[in-house]
């Protein structure tokens, strides 16, 4: 039986909220509204017969009036279970079901495939595995025309001419022009991030190369997103590559959009690097670390000894929290692992005698929240993808709040310890490594897609969290990563706002409204 977990972490927490008090991080506007504003009419007909509606015993006044934005003022009624057992059965039965918590009303109840996250992961591992597929031909060998001596001096001819083309081709590439990730160098995975070099891999920010504090602003970006998803190019263990010139690029590009950014795990110096970024182009950001967790617990330890050696480097004054896991639950995690992991990061983090109390949190799959998981965290952080509900882009902003306060993330909201809940992925992706994959049930893949996710969106989540304190989103992500087309497939890799050469995407329009 799963033991019980108390969480240990005592006295007041200032980046702890609860549903009656402003979060922390929110703008006081004079007063709370008793309703949202309206995002937009749904059309006619569809929410009506939507299997994405709440398991509630009824649906929220607004949402059958039409408007697919409501306000939840009350969450008393939504959770009849109180205890853990009841909250570890309700875990498991999600696990085995579906991962997004959505029902199917025709069948009683009955859970159904249309957005199983973890169905998500079993297609990745296929098309890792198909990826290295080969087709074997059984025919017997035919006599080769060559010697053994002339295959080897064919061979060695061959290699010396490809040498000379490539070097040829990547020195006209990049004579004139940086905007190519092959320019930049890997660097040592070891050593200070400050001493680490290589040429900019994009060339993106017209930037004084003695102070990268001075660079020119784009102003097709606004500083209108809560916060920004983002893992540096090339930062994948053990094929450390990253660089501090390419990271102080991002960083920034992205100080732009937003003060807050979500890292995903510690390895390749990958804190060490954003962190003196920030300290490099003095900009206004506050950066969630990350300590990635799977089963090898030497991956754990590694993470928490960069973490470790980030805070006493560079301090504590621009890291908003440490996210321990990233749906580790979902990828069929233990809770009592997950509790033990975070405890662990808190004590060695929080004896480090940094000038602040740094909230420790988790972020999994919104279906994978708990009350027993947000009991033992600072922050709970819940992934919620509309497009793997299959949802149709024009109504998918209403359905991540709809889903997030309706659903299993909302019981985060319960906990005696009243952690803070985020919305931590939210987004559209932009295309697929196969045509046939950017489609997804009612939901297509799309540079203009994301266009009217944004618009739909970013700027009513703002109004929702100063105005309704509601959660904060983040939007999930910075750039393209390339890399998870060969591992994942799909739409895995095109959900960033800017291709993998930090162009913005043509056709998207960046929201200009302020941010919380």
């Amino acid at each position: 039986m799963t033991p019980q977990y108390t969480s240990s972490y005592g006295g007041d927490n200032p980046y702890r909220s609860s549903a009656s008090s402003s979060s922390h991080h929110a703008s006081s506007l004079g007063g709370q509204r008793d309703e949202m504003q309206e995002l937009h009419a749904a059309p006619s007909g569809y929410i009506c017969q939507s299997p994405f509606l709440p398991t509630l015993p009824s649906a929220p006044e607004s949402l059958a009036g039409g408007h697919y934005m409501p306000s939840f003022e009350s969450r008393d009624s939504l959770y009849k279970s109180t205890s853990f057992d009841d909250e570890r059965d309700s875990l498991y039965s999600r696990r085995d079901s579906d991962a997004w918590g959505l029902y199917d009303a025709q069948h009683d109840g009955a859970r159904t495939s249309l957005a199983l996250a973890r169905e998500r992961y079993i297609s990745r591992k296929q098309a890792a595995l198909a990826a290295t597929d080969v087709v074997y031909d059984v025919a017997p060998p035919k006599p080769s025309r060559f010697t053994l001596k002339q295959k080897k001096w064919m061979v060695g001819v061959g290699s010396l001419v490809t040498a000379i083309v490539c070097a040829i081709v990547i020195f006209f590439a990049t004579r004139n022009n940086t905007n190519a990730t092959i320019v930049d160098p890997p660097s040592s995975a070891s050593g200070s991030a400050s001493t680490k070099g290589g040429k900019p891999t994009a060339g993106a920010v017209a930037s004084d190369p003695h102070d990268p504090s001075k660079f020119t602003k784009d102003p097709r970006l606004h500083r209108s997103m809560y916060g920004l998803c983002y893992t540096p190019f090339n930062a994948q263990y053990p094929g450390c590559g990253a660089t501090q010139s390419n990271v102080t690029e991002d960083i920034q590009i992205m100080s732009q959009l937003t003060t807050r950014l979500r890292l995903y795990g510690a390895d390749c110096d990958t804190s060490q690097l954003v962190l003196e970024a920030i300290k490099q182009t003095q900009v206004d950001m506050q950066v969630f670390l990350a300590v990635w967790v799977d089963d090898n617990a030497a991956t754990f330890q590694r993470q928490v000894d960069e973490i470790v050696d980030a805070l006493k480097k560079y301090g504590s004054d621009h890291v908003a929290g440490v996210t321990v896991g990233n749906e580790f639950l979902l990828n069929g995690g233990s809770v009592t692992t997950l509790l033990s992991h975070i405890q662990t990061v808190n004590t060695t983090v929080n004896a480090l005698g940094l000038s602040k109390y740094i909230p420790i949190g988790t972020a999994d799959a919104g279906s994978m929240v708990t009350l027993q998981l947000a009991s033992g965290a600072d922050y709970v952080m819940a992934n919620v993808h509309p497009w793997f509900g299959g949802l149709p882009v024009d109504q998918a902003a209403g359905w991540v709040y709809e889903y997030t306060n309706t659903n299993a993330p909302s019981t985060a909201l319960t906990a005696p310890n009243k952690p803070t809940l985020y919305v931590a992925e939210a987004g559209w992706p932009t295309g697929a490594n196969e045509t046939r994959l950017e489609t997804y049930q009612a939901a297509t893949a799309g540079v203009a897609e994301l266009n009217t996710f944004l618009a739909t969106f970013v700027c009513q989540s703002n109004t929702n969290v100063t105005q309704s304190n509601l959660q904060p989103s983040f939007i999930f992500e910075a750039f393209d990563e390339p890399w998870k087309d060969a591992l994942y497939g799909g739409v895995e890799a095109h959900w960033g706002l800017f291709d993998a050469n930090k162009k913005l995407k043509d056709g998207i329009t960046i929201p200009d409204c302020a941010a919380p």
